[in-house]
């Protein structure tokens, strides 16, 4: 009989693909609303949790939503608010993953950059939520090969080893969110009953992840045309260019992208692309940047997101269904004129 699968297990699963400790510290990440030991009937993925989402989870009889925006931002006094009521009513447990799926790899930016084929991805920016530790443990050569792979498996990178007289050193790099299971892969296959080792933070950069993506282009295309491409393959109602005084016909094809909103990064995109894609930039940022930027709605470059969940709970067996884009309240209450 397959084991029921609950909660707290999509909790893990979700977790494990956008660990919370990536998110930034003013967010709000994780298991918000429910009960853990609940099994799970169906999943709905959606970015943000609305009035019409929770009817749509209602009808489709799922008691799991996963969404992309919290639920809740801020701490609350009180619950009143209808939507949290009727999630309560009806069951619904809420599990979210914002800046955390967006530096994540894999996640927001990545999706976005695999839609236009860009290639020698790295970050936009290294602003993360965790930090980097450096971890140092002596060992024995008979027990180098197993524990080093034990550690590797759990998060360990950047392994070096020095002979130092009849033992080993071992040294090598984790997350901060991996360190606890790091020490107990220590303690489980070190052969001291109390090994000695040593956990240094590290002030600099995490080369693993980070905000936003730069790749490349296939090959070269005119800003007006990867425009229109961008409104096509995101199926965008519009896309807004600031040309940054040049031609519409420049060609391109390093380009920086960041989902959602992407102001903040314009600067460490400015010298390292040629042009910036993202949802949405401030009028002032505009008006300042020194790199052509093209906005294609905050909604559409993050959506790709829900497709790459949905294939984690496939391959995980758990029954999910994607909130679609017209059934949106982005796309039902907005009228383009």
């Amino acid at each position: 009989m397959p084991r029921k699968i609950t909660t707290s297990d999509l909790i893990k699963i979700i977790h494990d693909c956008a660990p919370p400790a990536l998110a930034y510290d003013w967010d709000n990440v994780g298991f918000l609303l429910g009960d853990a030991s609940t099994e799970i009937t169906k999943v709905l993925l959606c970015l943000d949790i609305t009035h019409k989402s929770v009817d749509e989870a209602i009808r489709i009889g799922a008691n799991l939503i996963i969404s992309h925006h919290p639920l809740i931002f801020k701490p609350i006094r009180k619950i009143t608010n209808p939507l949290y009521i009727k999630l309560i009513r009806n069951n619904i447990s809420v599990i979210s993953a914002h800046t955390n799926l967006d530096i994540a790899p894999g996640g927001v930016n990545t999706q976005l950059a695999e839609l236009f084929h860009l290639t020698d991805l790295e970050s936009l920016s290294t602003s993360i939520g965790s930090e980097l530790y450096q971890v140092s443990v002596y060992i024995l050569p008979s027990n180098q090969e197993t524990l080093s792979q034990a550690l590797i498996n759990n998060g360990a990178r950047h392994l070096h080893f020095s002979q130092i007289e009849a033992e080993i050193k071992l040294e090598f790099f984790c997350d901060s969110f991996k360190l606890s299971k790091i020490i107990a892969t220590i303690h489980k296959y070190h052969p001291s009953p109390d090994p000695v080792y040593a956990v240094n933070p590290q002030n600099r950069v995490n080369d693993v992840y980070g905000m936003g993506v730069i790749g490349l282009l296939p090959a070269p295309l005119t800003i007006a045309d990867f425009a229109l491409k961008v409104k096509k393959v995101l199926s965008s109602p519009f896309v807004r260019v600031w040309l940054a005084n040049k031609n519409p016909d420049t060609l391109i094809q390093k380009i920086a992208v960041c989902g959602g909103s992407g102001s903040s990064m314009i600067s460490s995109a400015s010298n390292r692309a040629d042009v910036f894609l993202s949802g949405e930039f401030g009028y002032h940022s505009r008006l300042d940047s020194p790199i052509p930027l093209i906005e294609a709605g905050h909604f559409h470059t993050e959506f790709p997101v829900l497709k790459y969940l949905k294939k984690i709970l496939d391959f995980a067996k758990i029954p999910a269904q994607i909130f679609p884009i017209t059934s949106h309240e982005t796309t039902t209450s907005t009228l383009y004129l």
